[in-house]
């Protein structure tokens, strides 16, 4: 990798980190500052800020070019992020949040194929044991936990069933996704820096999107806007930390 596109890259990150900040503290704003002072303006700031992310965090994926692991997972992240961008533009212009949902779902499913290939061929080698790691066992029970706080929130949520099923099926992938992350840490099929990266991403991605939960079930108020901004807080980390993970670091 050049020094040129070191430099860029961190100065995106940079980009990532001052807008992040911004917006998160006018998010918090909202505690302590009267409805009608909250202008127009402060909304629109927000709203433009928190999509330049995710198309930050996409240009510095495009920009991995012959820096990643290989062509194929290079292409696979690609997809993977146009998949986001449709999916916030789905969510903030949609009038409902179905498709936004569908197309966060096909967003869990490229990244389930992205960080799962070779975990099932690694799981039935004969050298493995897979309960004598600890770990193994942590990532289950963490699994079955999301998966039941997930149920419980979206079972909560809404009378419509449709939009029920389609979030509890959501929820399912969601804990998937973060299984497969933590086991592509465990067993090594990614490079350890990008495979802790990948973990970690999808971490703040499932807080993400309980926060986001939430902040659907919660009246208007004091709890609504912590929940309401708490989503930012963990999003603008698994997006950037999952489009870092297409590099390969050992160059």
């Amino acid at each position: 990798m050049s020094k040129g596109k070191i430099k860029l890259i961190i100065f995106i990150i940079l980009i990532i980190v001052l807008l992040s900040g911004s917006f998160i503290t006018l998010d918090f704003a909202r505690l302590s500052i009267i409805k009608d002072q909250f202008i127009y303006k402060h909304y629109l700031y927000i709203m433009i800020s928190k999509f330049l992310i995710i198309i930050l965090s996409t240009i510095i994926v495009f920009l991995i070019g012959k820096d990643g692991l290989n062509r194929k997972d290079t292409k696979r992240l690609k997809l993977i992020f146009i998949f986001i961008i449709l999916s916030d533009i789905s969510l903030a212009m949609g009038d409902t949040a179905f498709i936004g949902i569908i197309m966060f779902g096909v967003v869990q499913i490229s990244l389930i194929i992205r960080n799962g290939t070779g975990i099932f061929e690694k799981l039935h080698c004969p050298n493995f044991r897979p309960f004598r790691n600890v770990q193994f066992i942590n990532t289950i029970l963490g699994t079955i936990f999301f998966v039941l706080i997930a149920l419980d929130l979206f079972y909560s949520l809404t009378d419509n069933n449709n939009l029920l099923y389609l979030m509890i099926f959501y929820g399912s992938l969601l804990c998937l996704s973060l299984w497969t992350a933590v086991m592509n840490h465990i067993l090594g099929i990614f490079p350890r820096i990008n495979s802790l990266l990948v973990s970690i991403g999808m971490t703040f991605f499932v807080f993400c999107d309980l926060s986001v939960g939430f902040s659907l079930i919660l009246k208007k108020g004091t709890y609504w806007i912590i929940a309401d901004s708490l989503n930012w807080i963990f999003y603008t980390p698994a997006v950037l930390l999952i489009a870092l993970s297409g590099y390969n670091f050992n160059k």
